[in-house]
């Protein structure tokens, strides 16, 4: 008896197998194409392979202190821009709306300072006097001759020719009107009413050393000066007066 290899048996096996299925031969045959198949499909449906990303954040530059500081700064305002664009022109018509300084006027005694700038070329730089021309200190201080300040501005306002169209024979005690050959200048209509007062305070504080004091200066003000002046001009010299009385001068 011949004894039949088991390869041949387990063929002849698998083909009955096949047969008692209804497939016949292509049946087995069309399992490995599947295989294949499937196998082939799930190789495309396979994900590719995704590249390994660094997460690790970069190190940016240092940036310069003072590029730092820039960025830190505050910046200006978007409506600060036309404000300081109009700055310019504000400032001309700021300038345009201001009233012109005015300049400040003398004090009493700067201006007789000032006026009697006229009288040194007579009486002397410091009234010490010109020869026929009498001082305005020692013996013949203006502060002895006239004890009311009232007598010398009318002495100094009308002068010598003033005085003898009046008829007075003396401008002051053992003074005789032109008794010395020299003429006194009559200042009224050359000088104001201030002006006169002022050069009067002077010589009498300034080269006599008298302190104003404005019951000396009332007394019998407006009646020696009513004698012999004009109501027009009088009236002047009383306003200065009251003035000095409200602001003495210093």
């Amino acid at each position: 008896m011949t004894e039949i290899p088991e390869h041949l048996l387990a063929r002849s096996k698998a083909r009955r197998d096949g047969g008692a299925a209804g497939g016949g031969d292509a049946t087995p045959a069309a399992a490995p194409a599947a295989d294949a198949g499937g196998s082939a499909a799930v190789e495309k449906s396979a994900p590719a392979a995704t590249a390994v990303v660094d997460s690790t954040p970069a190190v940016p530059d240092p940036v310069a202190p003072w590029v730092e500081a820039a960025q830190k700064r505050k910046k200006i305002p978007f409506w600060a821009v036309p404000v300081l664009a109009f700055l310019p022109i504000w400032a001309v018509l700021y300038a345009l709306t201001l009233d012109l300084p005015t300049a400040t006027e003398p004090g009493p005694l700067q201006l007789g300072a000032e006026v009697y700038a006229k009288c040194a070329g007579c009486h002397g730089a410091g009234g010490g006097g010109n020869g026929a021309i009498p001082a305005l200190t020692g013996e013949s201080a203006v502060t002895k001759l006239f004890p009311k300040p009232a007598d010398m501005i009318t002495w100094i306002a009308l002068g010598t020719a003033g005085y003898q169209s009046a008829g007075i024979a003396n401008y002051a005690e053992g003074y005789p009107v032109g008794g010395s050959g020299a003429q006194m200048p009559a200042w009224l209509t050359s000088l104001s009413a201030e002006e006169i007062m002022s050069v009067t305070l002077h010589e009498r504080e300034a080269f006599n050393g008298e302190t104003f004091d404005i019951a000396m200066w009332e007394d019998g003000f407006e009646e020696t000066l009513t004698k012999l002046l004009p109501a027009d001009k009088v009236e002047e010299f009383m306003m200065v007066l009251e003035e000095w009385k409200a602001n003495p001068p210093a």
